[in-house]
């Protein structure tokens, strides 16, 4: 029999779909607790060393009292559901939205400091007053911009965050751990200044002065 001309074909390959993990909801409109108790500059930089380190610094900070996870419950295409993001997103539970809520609450209620729960709330589903209810009597309160913005106010500035877009919202300790890692920036220059416009001066006379000594 004859060889058939042309190319050799290619075998098929399966064809995949891969459904992708719920993303982190957006800023929660429906409030949650703030983390208890309020943590230091040192914790603020330790938990996001943690949080972007590999898994053996995760392991071996997972009893650390700073360890603290934000408890987020969302809606999806199955209900609800409550997790939280620590090297990708990490369900804690499924099922209605009392027991979601009441997994975010007694997650926030451990005693790792930065535990927090939040709910996300989608403009065009509103909660009713029964979800409402249910918030409430977990301990819930309203969050607000101007609500958040009180509460960092009580945190070290190490601690806080600024809006990285207009859905998220990044500590200071992250850069922090960032610019260590990337370009070798000491840590000591975050936890000695006074504010982020300080910090950044600092960093900025760091960097000239490194140019400087390498020139020669």
């Amino acid at each position: 029999m004859a060889a058939k001309s042309g190319p050799p074909r290619t075998p098929r390959r399966p064809t995949w779909t891969r459904r992708r993990p719920p993303l982190p909801p957006p800023p929660p409109a429906a409030g949650g607790f703030p983390p208890e108790p309020i943590i230091t500059a040192i914790d603020a930089f330790n938990r996001a060393a943690l949080a972007t380190g590999g898994t053996k610094a995760a392991r071996y900070g997972a009893w650390a009292d700073y360890n603290g996870h934000r408890y987020d419950v969302i809606r999806t295409i199955r209900g609800y559901a409550t997790g939280y993001t620590w090297s990708g997103w990490n369900v804690t539970e499924r099922g209605t939205f009392a027991e979601c809520v009441e997994a975010a609450a007694r997650g926030a209620r451990r005693p790792e400091k930065g535990s927090s729960a939040w709910c996300a709330v989608n403009a065009s589903e509103p909660l009713t007053e029964e979800q409402i209810g249910i918030l409430l009597s977990h301990g819930f309160e309203p969050c607000t911009d101007e609500a958040r913005d009180a509460w960092e106010a009580k945190l070290p500035w190490q601690a806080r965050t600024e809006p990285a877009s207009p859905h998220t919202r990044v500590g200071f300790a992250f850069y922090a751990v960032r610019m260590e890692r990337e370009e070798g920036v000491p840590a000591s220059l975050f936890f000695e200044a006074a504010s982020n416009e300080d910090w950044r001066a600092k960093v900025a006379d760091w960097k000239r002065a490194e140019r400087e000594r390498r020139a020669w």
